[in-house]
């Protein structure tokens, strides 16, 4: 699987989905990951984990902090430890699956394979436990969809895993289908999937970032653009749509 096929997954957790901070973290570390203050966060955490050491909660909630700041490689070893101190916890190995997803976006060719395999098996895993996890669920989607046969990629298990999000959040239901119709080439049966996800739920973010990606995929900037000015008037504060806005502003000139 080519890198940009890494970057696409990365940015669907980060933008389709809306970013959910993990649930191992308290109340007031979750706050600080969403407002970018890590440093306040690993003040507030690193004296709970010098008290409890092998508390693997607590060792999640240090992963996703690195991981939020960019540093996935350090985030991985500690969302290792909480595997292995608690292998039934799904959110350890959803936690773990994006970190090694992150590193298979800056790995060599050489090193990708090993880190699809390993990103699959967590998100596998992470359903398997906790059959309601639509974020590892949605991942999944696009795995299957978007790897060689060789690394697992299976259209059948795509839609078997849109399917079974439709059931769980019919508005990601829609946007994880019209992925699935993308990857099979049914253009016009992906954007009547990604604009049911909009007429669901009108007031939220997500389905007009998934549209909007979906439309930039396909060469319509314009269109892209319109949807992510929608997503923007809906969270004005929103720093990755403001990214992908200015982005495709520039593409667009």
């Amino acid at each position: 699987m080519p890198r940009s096929a890494f970057l696409l997954i990365s940015a669907a957790s980060a933008l389709i989905v809306a970013p959910r901070v993990s649930a191992q973290c308290s109340t007031t570390v979750q706050k600080q990951i969403s407002d970018h203050a890590y440093d306040a966060a690993l003040a507030e955490l690193e004296p709970q984990l010098k008290a409890r050491p092998d508390n693997d909660v607590l060792i999640d909630c240090m992963g996703r902090i690195l991981l939020a700041r960019g540093k996935s490689g350090k985030a991985v070893d500690w969302l290792e430890k909480a595997v292995k101190l608690n292998p039934r916890n799904a959110y350890h190995h959803e936690g773990l699956g994006k970190a090694l997803m992150e590193e298979g976006g800056k790995a060599s060719i050489i090193r990708r394979p090993f880190l699809i395999r390993r990103f699959k098996t967590e998100f596998e895993t992470a359903v398997a436990l906790e059959p309601t996890l639509v974020d590892s669920r949605r991942v999944l989607v696009m795995l299957y969809a978007m790897a060689p046969g060789a690394l697992g990629g299976s259209m059948p298990k795509a839609k078997e895993q849109a399917d079974a999000i439709m059931k769980l959040n019919p508005m990601r239901g829609h946007t994880a289908l019209g992925f699935v119709a993308e990857r099979n080439k049914d253009i016009p049966g992906a954007e009547k999937e990604f604009l049911a996800a909009i007429a669901l739920h009108p007031d939220s973010v997500a389905p007009y970032v998934a549209t909007g990606a979906f439309y930039h995929r396909q060469k319509r900037v314009t269109d892209s653009i319109s949807m992510y000015q929608k997503a923007l008037a809906l969270d004005p504060k929103n720093e990755d749509v403001k990214k992908e806005l200015a982005s495709l502003s520039r593409e667009g000139k």
